[in-house]
């Protein structure tokens, strides 16, 4: 087993347009106890955080030819392609009443596949009392390799959606109302099939036997958590959490999957608690 890795940081202030300056350098080489190359990349980020307090920043990677020992769970490994991998991102200064988040990514797949992702997010703070999030993130695989047992590997289409939301209020400095809500979606379709060769150390193309393996997932979680310090150290909690999970065997439309996740939960609780601490 061979690691190596370096790393250069540079901070710098006032630099131009900017308040403060962040680089990063970094280069990874790793051999397995096999002798063979699971990761050469050479990656560069920067941000600034400018004078209005918004922050800009890239980053990039550039990653070598190499082998997978992983993907294909103790069934040997195989050579994947080089790559790459771009981000960029903007952020408004959270402190102010209405801020903003947007990410954009793209980058490649082992097989050669290009993906690409975007996120955009906002949060509103139009009092002390009243602080409201919202997130959407959007993903789009080409050629996303997936494991399905036995040394047998497949890619996929596929299309994900993300959001978050978080909700506080503040009735006062002791009482809180607080709701958050997850949901991750993902729609998948069958490409192309492949078998691990270990001794030539490759994915070899195989037919396509059987039903497709399209398939699409959906999963949510909310809780909404009321709590009261109605002494020092001593809280009441009011608390509903409800989380749902569907498994399907075949792409479905986004809608679909939104609905029927939140009509059929799998999970939903409901708890009071009281924490009370005794003067000695």
């Amino acid at each position: 087993l061979v690691s190596v890795e370096y790393e250069y940081h540079l901070q710098e202030a006032s630099a131009n347009l900017a308040r403060k300056r962040d680089s990063y350098v970094e280069v990874e080489y790793e051999e397995n106890s096999a002798g063979e190359r699971v990761e050469l990349s050479l990656s560069g980020r920067q941000s600034w955080e400018l004078y209005n307090q918004d922050s800009v920043s890239w980053e990039a990677e550039m990653v070598g030819s190499r082998f997978d020992d992983r993907n294909s769970r103790g069934n040997g490994s195989f050579e994947v392609d080089s790559g790459y991998d771009i981000e960029l991102g903007y952020e408004t200064d959270s402190a102010k009443r209405v801020s903003i988040e947007s990410e954009f990514r793209a980058y490649s797949e082992d097989l050669g596949g290009s993906s690409t992702s975007f996120l955009l997010g906002t949060r509103l703070n139009p009092s002390d009392q009243l602080s409201m999030g919202l997130s959407l993130t959007y993903s789009d695989r080409n050629a996303w390799l997936v494991h399905q047992g036995n040394g047998q590997l497949t890619t996929f289409d596929a299309i994900q959606w993300e959001a978050n939301f978080d909700a506080s209020v503040f009735f006062s400095a002791k009482q809180q109302l607080r709701a958050i809500w997850q949901w991750v979606a993902l729609s998948a379709e069958e490409v192309d099939r492949f078998q691990v060769d270990p001794t030539a150390r490759a994915l070899e193309g195989v037919a396509s036997i059987g039903p497709r393996q399209d398939f699409s997932r959906s999963d949510t979680w909310f809780q909404i958590r009321y709590r009261w310090e109605f002494a020092p150290l001593s809280d009441f909690f009011l608390v509903y959490a409800r989380s749902g999970r569907i498994d399907t065997s075949r792409s479905n439309d986004f809608d679909d999957l939104l609905q029927d996740v939140w009509q059929t939960p799998i999970s939903e609780q409901f708890v009071v608690k009281l924490r009370y601490r005794f003067s000695p």
